[in-house]
């Protein structure tokens, strides 16, 4: 009996994992701020800004990040057209932020928070969001050192001038120690490397 209910909560567990990809770990944000998490601003009009994405969790449990793709959509309104940066050493991409753009490091990146790209915004002072969408072909990817593919978590968009609509996903940013509780194979099998 005791092996029939093991056997059945591994089926349930498994099922619920493969019914949703995207685990709580690691975990994707947006910022206006680069050292404190902060999605929301709230600029004068005709001001200028700057929004941060980072990826989080890395250092915690060992892993690392080398690439990450995505795509970023602004409200209309909010900003005159964004000029992005890679944040990434030797800050290599392809594509574009707007219909999908995977950014490459030269090394393996392993601090639990990792400043991905900014976005350099002129507000024009409309309220809106700036919210981060799959990529087309990779969607949620992020590989390691050993071309692993991992699948990242959607903390939260950023708002200017409102707060953003909520991502639905339940995940932590990992940052100054902060511990998250990973639920993927690949998190676990990380810890026993």
């Amino acid at each position: 009996m005791r092996t029939a209910v093991v056997v059945l909560t591994l089926a349930l567990v498994a099922s619920v994992a493969a019914a949703n990809p995207v685990a709580d770990w690691p975990t994707v944000a947006l910022s206006f701020d680069q050292t404190e998490h902060m999605p929301v601003v709230n600029p004068a009009a005709y001001s200028s800004g700057e929004v941060y994405l980072s990826a989080h969790c890395f250092g915690m449990f060992g892993e690392s990040l080398v690439t990450i793709s995505l795509a970023v959509a602004v409200d209309p309104g909010v900003s005159a057209p964004v000029a992005w940066t890679s944040l990434l050493p030797g800050g290599l991409s392809i594509g574009d932020y707007e219909t999908g753009i995977t950014l490459s490091s030269t090394e393996p990146l392993t601090d639990d928070k990792i400043l991905v790209c900014s976005g350099s915004l002129f507000y024009l002072g409309v309220p809106g969001q700036i919210a981060v969408v799959d990529h087309p072909d990779y969607p949620r990817w992020i590989t390691n050192a050993e071309d692993e593919v991992l699948f990242y978590c959607l903390h939260n968009n950023a708002g200017v001038l409102m707060t953003p609509t909520p991502t639905g996903e339940d995940c932590a940013l990992c940052q100054n120690g902060n511990p998250v509780e990973h639920s993927s194979w690949g998190a676990i099998k990380a810890m026993y490397r």
